[in-house]
């Protein structure tokens, strides 16, 4: 039966030095502590979980096991990907009960990583693992070890097991009945020096005497999945010593003692998780696809999505329960401290709504940008009036936060204090906030000041050409190499005419050495500000917004500037002013904003299909009923975000909008932590 999603309990987890991935450098010291989800149910083709608490610490390349409906967590890394120091390897036990949440620190073995842990009856079995042997300050000396131990659940005391015929780590272990099997991994000696596993081991706890003994390993791996369910092992290359990352597959028949290669893993397989079981096994890479290993036709099937993609997380079976537990890893963005469980018996959220506290002081009107899956904010109004522009009401504050892990990294200050600008990003570590609105030494008016942001120096510099004219409320978005801006108002309320509404297009080239907006010689064919704005299949798409008098444009265009041509395309339900336009996959989302003509806070969702020129509402809503909203792409979901409605929180939602249906009540959880 396939697996469907149902309510969890959640973790986190970092990289390990036998998993180097390249990752941006995140906050240790969260402001908050993590996400509170809540969900709303529908049925789904791909089928997705529930989140809920948060385990204390984001960790990576840890062991995890389940016991009836306890999860346990053994060590793993914290610190910075490639930065490896045994401050930051994980010495922390963990059991985390799936019915009350609560959260129990258990006797632990000092700091581990790169280690298996699995469950033989009532005892969870360690084996194998990396032990970092030098501090923040000394060069980097990593070593597998030999170690294996098994912990009684019953009276929580370790107890030795034979070791290993030699030390490994980066592999992986299952628990066939009272067996051990170990499959792949490799042994960081002294020096640096890498040894593959070459054979396969096994560990009989029931002999007489138990003793390891190798079987038949045909690939050098690390990194890997290994899984069973009761008759076979299901192996998932990582990476292999050669450098391949190929996602071979391979069946162990346990009887005959014989491998069998199978269709190659489809996504990602570095890193990936496996589990098997009565329904056959699943698996999850990095692309956050769950997959399905077909028994009569050996081939994988999409079964699900995570919210949070992630690798070198592991999934586990919740006996009690039947459930899958989708525990740590690390993303694009950072290291997931949710665990999302998916179940045979309930399909799972769209969408998913979560609450952190926000350290920022703007309220609204935060430029914002998605970078390796972080959000980054700067500036804002720090008011909840809509036109309290009182130059104390200004900021410049500039943050970044984690979606996955709900904390924040405070960012170098923006040069001055603006709200209602953009942000872009120009390239993997440089970003621009171009235009806005802010006062000097008079009232607020339109600024036309390009800054660039640097992250690798955490600096921002005032060094790209200004504006042609100082625009807010404009629209902006990439076309190839091309980055356009469209409409927008400028405004000075020491002018005679304070609102001026220019129709010029302006351009960038975004392959130039330097970031610098011209006029394009095509202009628009009506004034607007406060439009929603994307780019999709090479064109710019311009939704609703104002013109001249406050009054709402109602039509909507398309520019193509290879050929320099507008056309008119279908136009929404009604004319929203404020709004944001959301390219996911091939279509574009239109959320937020107010209905124009008084019609208040828009909650509906519409999706455009370029195919059709036509408009679809969602049945699902937006959550937020008050303030400003701002919606960005999160991977394939939409992901919505308010300061306003809840002052001194975040509230932001992922909805999935392939999936959306008609909310129903919302579902909140929450974890105790005992003992730390």
């Amino acid at each position: 039966m396939p697996f469907l999603p149902a309510l969890a309990l959640c973790t986190t987890v970092a990289l390990a030095a036998d998993d180097p991935v390249s990752n941006d450098p995140v906050s240790n010291d969260p402001v908050a502590n993590g996400p509170v989800a809540n969900g709303h149910q529908a049925s789904t083709t791909l089928r997705r979980g529930r989140l809920s608490a948060q385990l204390p610490r984001g960790v990576t390349s840890f062991g995890a096991a389940t016991i009836g409906n306890q999860l346990f967590v053994l060590g793993g890394y914290f610190g910075t990907p490639h930065d490896y120091h045994v401050e930051s390897q994980s010495d922390v036990f963990l059991r985390l009960d799936g019915a009350s949440g609560a959260l129990r620190l258990l006797p632990g073995i000092g700091p581990i990583q790169g280690t298996a842990l699995v469950a033989a009856g009532t005892d969870l079995i360690q084996v194998g693992g990396t032990r970092i042997l030098n501090r923040r300050d000394q060069a980097q000396d990593l070593r597998s070890t030999d170690e294996c131990r098994a912990f009684d659940t019953l009276t929580s005391t370790w107890r030795d097991l034979p070791p290993l015929p030699e030390p490994r780590s980066s592999h992986d272990a299952v628990a066939v009945g009272r067996t051990v099997y170990v499959v792949g991994g490799w042994h960081l000696g002294e020096g640096g020096t890498e040894d593959w596993a070459t054979t396969g081991l096994r560990l009989d706890l029931d002999a007489e005497q138990p003793a390891w003994s190798e079987f038949a390993q045909p690939f050098r791996s690390r990194g890997l999945a290994l899984a069973s369910n009761g008759d076979e092992l299901l192996a998932i290359e990582g990476m292999s010593d050669l450098g391949d990352v190929d996602g071979r597959s391979w069946i162990f028949d346990l009887d005959g003692e014989s491998w069998s290669e199978i269709e190659p893993f489809p996504g990602f397989s570095f890193g990936a998780s496996a589990v098997g079981g009565a329904t056959g096994f699943l698996a999850s890479g990095r692309d956050g696809v769950l997959r399905r290993l077909d028994a009569d036709s050996a081939r994988w099937i999409d079964e699900g999505r995570l919210w949070f993609p992630r690798f070198f997380h592991r999934l586990v079976t919740e006996r009690g329960t039947g459930d899958l537990l989708v525990v740590g890893g690390i993303g694009s963005g950072g290291r997931p401290t949710a665990i999302e469980r998916l179940s045979q018996a309930q399909d799972g959220p769209p969408l998913l709504t979560l609450d952190v506290a926000s350290p920022m002081a703007a309220r609204s009107r935060q430029a914002v940008a998605v970078v390796r899956g972080d959000l980054i904010l700067v500036g804002g109004n720090n008011g909840t009036e809509q036109h309290d522009f009182a130059s104390e009401r200004f900021e410049a504050e500039s943050w970044r936060f984690d979606p996955s892990e709900g904390t924040w990294l405070r960012l170098a200050d923006a040069p001055a204090p603006r709200q209602s600008s953009e942000l872009v990003q120009l390239d993997r570590g440089t970003l621009a906030l171009i235009g806005g609105f802010a006062p000097d030494a008079g009232p607020a008016r339109s600024r036309a000041e390009v800054w660039t942001f640097r992250s690798s120096t955490d600096r921002w510099i005032d060094a790209s050409p200004a504006l042609p004219e100082p625009r807010t409320q404009f629209g902006i978005a990439q076309v190839a190499d091309r980055l356009l801006i469209a409409g927008g108002m400028d405004y000075d309320a020491q002018r005679v005419e304070p609102f001026g509404l220019p129709l010029a297009l302006l351009e960038a080239d975004l392959s130039a050495d330097s970031l610098e907006f011209v006029r394009r010689s095509e202009s628009l064919p009506e004034p607007r500000r406060a439009h929603a704005c994307a780019s999709l299949g090479g064109e710019l798409y311009l939704v609703g917004g104002m013109g001249p008098n406050f009054a709402p444009v109602d039509v909507c265009r398309a520019f193509d500037p290879q050929a320099g041509t507008w056309r008119e395309v279908a136009a929404p339900v009604a004319a929203r002013i404020g709004a944001s336009l959301v390219r996911i996959g091939e279509r574009l989302v239109l959320v937020g904003g107010n209905v124009a003509g008084g019609g208040g806070r828009a909650t509906s969702i519409e999706v455009y299909d370029p195919a059709r020129d036509r408009w679809t509402t969602l049945a699902a809503e937006l959550p937020y009923r008050q303030g400003h909203v701002h919606a960005v792409a999160f991977g394939h979901e939409l992901l919505v975000a308010t300061t306003q409605e809840v002052e001194g929180r975040l509230l932001y939602a992922l909805i999935d909008v392939d999936r959306v249906a008609a909310p129903v009540a919302q579902v909140e959880a929450s974890s105790a932590i005992e003992g730390l």
